[in-house]
């Protein structure tokens, strides 16, 4: 066992997605949670999942409705521990801040998504009014938490908890000559997969025979396999599907560079990830990557949508052909589970002590 948090598994009832079969990041980091700190038993309402609106409506009334039974009659739940995105997640959310209300229970907001700045923004007088019936928010860096104290004006407490990752397993992998890099993450436009392609169509020429990009997700991936023809990369990328347990790991071992060149982030669990087991990080400087990216010392950071940018630091990679990144890994450290165990032991106990 990590810490004593082990003491409040009873008090904490957590919300948030699905993490059974996680297919995201917040749901990544229920399920290692669950495994990793709370040891198997943690209390969890499901109150969002994969598949249609219809499907995303009924889960969440069902969540509704076995939260407000699980409050009636169970006394020990001190804490409402919600993890939530931007945009329709804070939406959702509130209904689940509102029961918490209802119950007088404190509402701690674990706020994940990159977007969250620009859509309190467009809609400051709902975030507000939310924000307004939470105990504290968890930020995911400290960069983050000064966003919720000086721009959006939060008074309460504001906690930092590292995204959780699973320590590394490190394994030998056959060498075959290419410079093996890896994008991991949801196919879509916002986390610059597409602009990553274009990129490397502009230097196939240079890096044809030397790399290999392995792509790993779902989302609009028909787009993607016809770009991958459209622009003649089948040498150079190859589509993995979704990626997860022995496959993910052997991909974290194989491959030598991340690349994330997304447009909106908070603090991506898969660029932790990678990091943990040694790779070099390529990404777009947004959110709290630049805590754990610095150039010239564990990566490259890029403006968001700069094509020729990041053809270019693809191109110094191959060259450069890094192998193993200390800095990486030492940055990855304060992300592993004892870590995590520790931040939340601390925010639990001082949220109990005020209920009490």
């Amino acid at each position: 066992m990590f810490s004593n948090i082990e003491k409040y598994y009873e008090n904490v009832l957590m919300i948030g997605p699905d993490y059974l079969s996680p297919k995201g990041g917040i749901a990544m980091v229920l399920f290692n949670l669950n495994k990793y700190v709370f040891q198997g038993k943690m209390r969890h309402v499901a109150n969002s999942c994969a598949g249609s609106r219809l499907k995303k409506l009924y889960v969440m009334i069902v969540a509704l409705i076995k939260m407000f039974f699980l409050l009636c009659v169970d006394r020990k739940i001190k804490i409402i521990h919600i993890h939530t995105s931007s945009y329709n997640g804070l939406r959702r959310t509130k209904y689940f801040v509102d029961l918490s209300n209802f119950f007088r229970k404190k509402v701690l907001l674990h706020i994940h998504g990159g977007g969250f700045v620009d859509y309190y923004k467009a809609n400051k007088r709902f975030v507000d009014n939310c924000l307004r019936k939470t105990s504290a928010i968890i930020s995911l860096s400290e960069s983050w938490k000064s966003i919720f104290k000086e721009q959006i004006g939060f008074e309460k407490d504001v906690f930092v908890v590292n995204n959780i990752v699973a320590e590394p397993i490190m394994r030998e992998t056959e060498p075959d000559g290419l410079l093996h890099f890896l994008f991991l993450g949801l196919i879509a436009s916002d986390k610059g997969v597409f602009d990553l392609l274009k990129s490397l169509s502009i230097i196939k020429t240079k890096i044809e025979d030397k790399i290999l990009l392995h792509i790993g997700g779902l989302g609009k991936t028909e787009r993607l396999v016809n770009d991958i023809e459209r622009y003649g990369l089948n040498k150079i990328v190859k589509y993995e599907g979704w990626v997860s347990d022995d496959a993910k790991i052997e991909l974290l071992n194989k491959c030598s560079v991340f690349i994330l060149p997304s447009y909106y982030e908070g603090l991506p669990l898969s660029i932790v990830e990678a990091m943990s087991y040694g790779m070099e990080v390529i990404s777009s400087n947004v959110g709290a990557i630049p805590m754990l990216v610095t150039d010239g010392e564990n990566g490259k950071l890029l403006r968001p949508g700069d094509i020729d940018g990041l053809a270019s630091a693809i191109c110094e990679m191959t060259n450069n052909s890094p192998k193993y990144n200390e800095i990486s890994i030492m940055r990855a450290q304060s992300f592993m589970p004892n870590e995590v165990s520790k931040q939340l032991n601390n925010i639990y106990s001082e949220i109990i002590r005020k209920v009490s």
